[in-house]
């Protein structure tokens, strides 16, 4: 056997034992699903604007008209899901006829 066979020979039991194992592993192993990338939970009011294209003085508006959020430090931050569903079913509307 020459040294060139020898090789071939050892590649493809590597790549045949390789492939014994894979087959054999693969099913086994477990992968979570990843979570999706989405928004965070609460979001400062500035961020919240820039992310819907929304001025802060509007989000600030529409949080005093009864938009879902909470106080945090000199300002306060949006409930993102409940925020976006305010706006979907009418809230910001209903705050812009308040405003004027």
């Amino acid at each position: 056997m020459t040294e060139d066979e020898a090789r071939m020979i050892g590649r493809a039991l590597a790549s045949a034992l390789i492939e014994a194992l894979v087959s054999h592993v693969a099913p086994k192993v477990e992968t979570k699903p990843q979570p999706q990338r989405s928004d965070p939970k609460w979001m400062p009011v500035a961020k919240y604007a820039r992310s819907r294209g929304y001025s802060r003085a509007t989000v600030n508006a529409f949080v005093a008209a009864g938009m879902p959020s909470v106080p945090s430090g000199s300002g306060c931050r949006v409930d993102v899901r409940a925020a976006d569903e305010w706006v979907k079913s009418g809230g910001a509307q209903r705050a812009r006829r308040l405003d004027g």
